[in-house]
């Protein structure tokens, strides 16, 4: 069976591509390497809307830094890098991920610009103690294959919408601890381009068709009180309570059927309306009673933990258990239901 090899974008400047080149040349054999001017750019469409599709079709991106221009700021000289490659630089950031997107730059010509890129992947080489650029490029190109390795090919990404609820007239609930720990078990998945996470705050029962279809994700979670009679309570307008029924809740969650994957009610008496979401959503999740904030923030870590992961959703469900079971012996913990044998 042929291993396909992850796609890789290399940007320059027109003055930086033999840099670009020497690059492709160390990482042809770990992967399938472009340079921006082999036919990237369509001549038929414009810059932005060719870049946009670029973006697509590659699981990393690495950008070779120099200070090409001038910038004349108060009367003083700088040089800077071309506009454009940072640009480009930014939409990869944004779309495949941090870990995936890496600045190559010559240590012993650094750019100024180098210091205001917080949290891109950074690659230096020397040129000035190399003769042979090739040469030069080596160890940089050594950490990058080393990242090539780490994390493969791109995973569709999956979004994670978070929608939370508490109106002023009902109890403080700790949702903002559980959205921390959430966020914090995602990390590497979401600076790997895999997961996209979508927070919605304060939600408000009329707003609720409209953010479903918005965001239209995989993984649902909902955070927010039930009431006595099987219901869940959101925000009216003017921030008080305003009960959703679980049926029309049911009801809501249909027109996302065919991309929903999993929803993760994390409200206290759910299983039953878990069991009957899971004939539509191939993976369900429930609290069998009263659930205490800390307890569920502990299951959703644990759960989100191995989701980041990228374990399957009954791996998952799994290791959120357990991690329940570790403090929270004396609860119930939530019950998962499937459609899927």
């Amino acid at each position: 069976m042929t291993i396909q090899k992850p796609r890789v974008f290399i940007g320059s400047s027109s003055e930086g591509l033999d840099v670009a080149r020497a690059i492709q040349h160390q990482l042809a054999d770990a992967a399938e390497v472009v340079l921006w001017n082999e036919g990237v750019f369509s001549l038929s469409h414009g810059y932005l809307e060719t870049l946009v599709d670029t973006v697509k079709q590659f699981d990393y991106g690495i950008f070779v830094l120099r200070s090409d221009d001038t910038l004349v700021s108060r009367g003083a000289e700088t040089g800077t890098t071309r506009g454009n490659v940072l640009f480009e630089l930014g939409l990869f950031y944004g779309h495949v991920g941090r870990s995936r997107t890496f600045a190559v730059f010559d240590a012993s010509a650094k750019p100024d610009v180098i210091s205001d890129l917080h949290g891109v992947t950074f690659a230096a080489y020397r040129s000035a103690d190399q003769g042979n650029l090739l040469t030069a490029v080596g160890p940089a190109c050594f950490t990058i294959r080393q990242e090539l390795q780490n994390w493969g090919q791109r995973k569709a990404a999956r979004k994670v919408l978070v929608l939370c609820a508490n109106p002023i007239d009902e109890n403080r609930l700790r949702m903002d601890c559980e959205v921390r720990r959430i966020t914090r078990a995602l990390e590497s998945a979401r600076r790997s381009g895999e997961i996209v996470l979508e927070q919605e705050w304060a939600v408000q029962a009329h707003d609720l068709d409209r953010l479903l279809l918005l965001h239209h994700p995989e993984i649902l979670h909902l955070s927010c009180s039930g009431t006595e009679t099987g219901g869940f309570l959101f925000e009216s307008s003017d921030g008080t309570t305003k009960a959703v029924s679980y049926d029309l809740f049911h009801a809501l969650l249909r027109p996302l059927a065919k991309k929903l994957e999993c929803v993760l009610f994390s409200c206290c008496e759910t299983d039953g309306l878990a069991e009957r979401v899971s004939a539509d959503v191939p993976f369900t999740i429930g609290a069998t009673g009263i659930i205490s904030d800390a307890g569920a923030t502990v299951f959703t870590s644990g759960f989100y933990t191995a989701i980041g992961n990228s374990s399957d959703y009954r791996t998952a469900y799994d290791n959120g258990v357990a991690k329940f079971n570790i403090d929270h012996s004396d609860e119930e913990p939530p019950k998962m239901f499937s459609n899927i044998a």
